[in-house]
């Protein structure tokens, strides 16, 4: 008697993918442009992510509310906007992925950006002033360059050091990240003595090398430590260096004799 066996081969179809897991995260602000980051969907709906879709929504009251694209062709998770926003105005921005079958849904919206200078800009990278969503706290965030791999060293030593001071008188480092390429560590927030009334100011301050001690935000900080922060803060390299190696010898000399 003979058997025969019949095999069903199950095939299954691609699909469109799942929504971008996260919303996309705004960082590098200026008055025009600034970058977004996310992450990718969980599942590619079995055929290869090929780009993203990024949209944008004005929230200002006089505008139509509707989702504009920025770009259909951003092939990583991360965009820079350079161009489209406007000065003083806040936006919504959302991301969809596609393959070849088609759009995800879009990922979960963004936070509301205003557009506004809120960084100070640096030879590593930009410090910017963070406000937590839940909680309202505020903090500084730093946030490197990191294309390379000497930026990426220099930044991860920094944040090595940084997690080693610990003392009640110093900027803390609350915690940091690496979403490459940008490197990014969070710290507590410390008033400047180079703070002015705009950010336009403030670098205008720094730049000329021009400070004030306002008592009330520094009325914890002895004399003495003023007086050795004020010494560090020279434009002069070699009045820094005269000023380092006089206090070090003194120290030595201070510790001989006891």
């Amino acid at each position: 008697m003979w058997q025969c066996f019949i095999h069903f081969k199950h095939t299954i179809l691609p699909d469109k993918p799942e929504p971008p897991a996260s919303c996309p995260v705004a960082s590098l602000i200026s008055v025009s442009s600034l970058v977004l980051s996310w992450s990718g969907p969980c599942y590619d709906g079995g055929s290869a992510i090929l780009g993203y879709v990024v949209e944008v929504r004005s929230q200002g009251r006089s505008e139509s509310g509707e989702w504009k694209k920025l770009t259909v062709e951003c092939a990583s998770t991360s965009y820079q906007v350079s161009s489209g926003l406007q000065p003083e105005q806040e936006y919504c921005f959302r991301v969809k992925a596609y393959n070849a079958v088609g759009e995800s849904e879009p990922s979960p919206l963004s936070a509301v950006v205003k557009m506004e200078n809120t960084g100070w800009v640096g030879k590593f990278g930009m410090v910017f002033k963070l406000t937590h969503k839940d909680t309202g706290r505020v903090c500084a965030g730093k946030f490197y360059k990191g294309r390379r791999a000497k930026e990426r060293e220099a930044a991860r030593k920094e944040i090595e050091l940084m997690n080693h001071l610990h003392h009640p008188k110093l900027v803390q480092c609350l915690g940091a990240y690496d979403h490459k390429p940008e490197m990014v560590m969070v710290m507590e927030f410390g008033e400047s003595p180079f703070q002015g009334n705009s950010d336009a100011e403030t670098l205008a301050l720094v730049t000329a090398a021009q400070w004030e001690f306002d008592e009330d935000s520094f009325e914890d900080i002895t004399e003495e430590a003023q007086n050795f922060i004020s010494s560090l803060l020279n434009k002069d390299p070699r009045s820094l260096y005269r000023h380092m190696t006089k206090t070090f010898q003194q120290t030595l000399f201070s510790d001989l004799l006891t």
